[in-house]
């Protein structure tokens, strides 16, 4: 009896194997795996500006203009936030509670603070002067004022002490600019994040679901950061994106063992020549409007080099908009984030590697 059941056993083995054998995964085609994958991508919005705090004061501005100057420059809250600056950028789900992996520069964009003194510093010049004109000008209404009132019986002393006290008021904000110290002052960046799936319609700000900026990476060469829908879940459908690794990644404890039993391991190890893909929103919503809404677009390209573990470079054709879309293989897992591109061409571009993002997300 023993003998039957270890002889049925070895055979249940056998078969187990063989099926697993014959369901040993197989690279997919591109168009496979944005069927498979597309949902899980979302475009990301993002409106911000930038306060200035100098000594207590505050001034709001929303860039540079290419004359130098600080664009939508403000001290009124509610005019900034009605003039916000917008970018677009990609994210894509990592958990079921509603998280997004995307890059820093999409959610917190970065601004030289050198660049913001020197414009300041311009601004403030051509404000001092502006001041220094008008106090000029009040000292010759008021010396006008006060021969006119020494050579007639015109009673104009309450226009002498008006001016009067405009002179002393441009004297001391001519005072207080030229005592502004420029190394002092704090520069921070306000944002409003949202995001809108493949298939909605968008027309405003208001068709964008809302986010909170949950994690940003503090190191500067791993442009990475984390949202979170408001509702903390995600939406039913949406896929869920994996790593390329045999770590979790966010499955569950059945989904791993099935797929580290069927991995093909030796298919996914990158090197140059290696097939890539991304699905991201090249151009923001310019490009993925569509009559059916929202549309993202899959790219493929090819590793350029063998990666290390500071970036990717391959060929798959980037435009703005497309930060922070997932790198995928032809498996469908995630070896990269896109992040940055060669100025001058879309054929040399770069990705944060499967290393850095698994730091940054507290998976090794």
């Amino acid at each position: 009896m023993k003998t039957r059941v270890f002889g049925f056993f070895i055979c249940m083995c056998v078969m187990m194997c063989g099926v697993f054998t014959s369901c040993k995964e197989k690279p997919m085609g591109v168009d496979e795996i944005y069927k498979n994958d597309a949902s899980g991508v979302v475009l990301i919005m993002n409106r911000f500006y930038y306060t200035i705090n100098i000594g207590g004061s505050v001034l709001y501005f929303t860039g540079v203009g290419e004359d130098g100057s600080l664009t939508n420059l403000t001290d009124n809250l509610a005019e900034i936030t009605r003039n916000s600056a917008v970018a677009f950028g990609t994210g894509f789900f990592i958990s079921r509670d509603g998280n997004i992996l995307t890059n820093r520069h999409v959610v917190r964009p970065e601004i030289d603070k050198d660049v913001i003194r020197r414009a300041l510093g311009n601004q403030i010049v051509k404000i001092r002067s502006l001041f220094a004109a008008m106090r000029d000008a009040a000292e010759e209404q008021y010396s006008e004022a006060y021969y006119q009132g020494l050579y007639s019986d015109v009673d104009n002393s309450e226009q002498l002490e008006e001016l009067r006290e405009n002179m002393e008021e441009y004297d001391r904000n001519v005072a207080m600019l030229e005592n502004i110290d420029l190394s002092e002052i704090r520069i921070t960046a306000s944002s409003q994040v949202g995001i809108a799936y493949n298939g909605d319609q968008v027309s405003s700000a208001r068709d964008f679901s809302a986010c909170t900026v949950t994690r940003v990476s503090g190191i500067d060469d791993v442009d990475l950061a984390l949202i979170r829908l408001n509702s903390k879940k995600t939406p039913k459908g949406c896929y869920i994106f994996h790593f390329a690794s045999g770590t979790k990644g966010k499955r569950t404890l059945l989904e791993t063992y099935w797929q580290r039993m069927r991995r093909d391991y030796k298919g996914r190890k990158l090197k140059a020549g290696t097939q890539l893909c991304m699905i991201g929103f090249n151009h923001g919503p310019q490009l993925a409007q569509t009559y059916r809404g929202l549309k993202s677009q899959i790219t493929e390209g090819s590793l350029l080099q063998d990666p290390d573990e500071y970036r990717l470079m391959y060929s798959i054709p980037v435009l703005h908009g497309s930060s922070g879309s997932p790198v995928l293989n032809m498996y469908g897992d995630v070896v990269g984030v896109n992040f940055a591109k060669l100025q001058g061409t879309t054929s040399f571009n770069f990705g944060i590697p499967l290393k850095r993002i698994k730091e940054f997300l507290g998976m090794e």
